[in-house]
C-alpha cells in the first residue's frame, strides 16, 4: 500500500518517442509526471505493446505512425499525445511548452472521467 486513498486515480505513465528530445521528458519528471524514453531504435508496433502492456501513453511527433496505426491503436485502447512539429523543426524548449500543458489537459480530463 502507498498510504493513497484507493479512490485516487493511478498514475498516467507516459512513453515519449524518439521523434522527440528524451530532455523533455527528463523535465516534465522533475514537476512530477511519470515518463520513459523510449529505447533507440525501438519499432512502432513494439512501442504500442509496451504502452499496451504498461498502461501508458505513446507520446509522439510521428504522424506517419499516427495514420499507419490508427487500427491498432483503436483495437487496443492504446492513448496518444501527437506534437505537431513543423517540417523546420522544434526546439526542445517548444516541444517542453506544448508537453507540458497537454499532459496537464490529458490528466484533468483523465480524472474527470467517470
Amino acid at each position: 500500500m502507498s498510504g493513497k486513498p484507493t479512490s485516487a486515480p493511478p498514475s498516467t505513465r507516459f512513453l515519449l518517442d524518439e521523434s522527440l528530445v528524451p530532455k523533455v521528458a527528463e523535465a516534465l519528471a522533475l514537476v512530477g509526471y511519470d515518463f520513459v524514453v523510449c529505447e533507440k531504435g525501438m519499432k512502432d508496433p513494439e512501442v504500442i505493446d509496451w504502452c499496451r502492456e504498461n498502461h501508458a501513453v505513446w507520446v509522439h511527433a510521428d504522424d506517419r505512425a499516427r495514420r499507419e496505426h490508427r487500427v491498432l491503436l483503436q483495437a487496443t485502447g492504446i492513448r496518444t499525445i501527437w506534437v505537431y512539429r513543423p517540417k523546420s523543426g522544434m526546439s526542445a524548449r517548444e516541444q517542453l511548452r506544448i508537453l507540458a500543458m497537454s499532459c496537464l489537459i490529458f490528466c484533468k480530463r483523465r480524472e474527470a472521467a467517470p
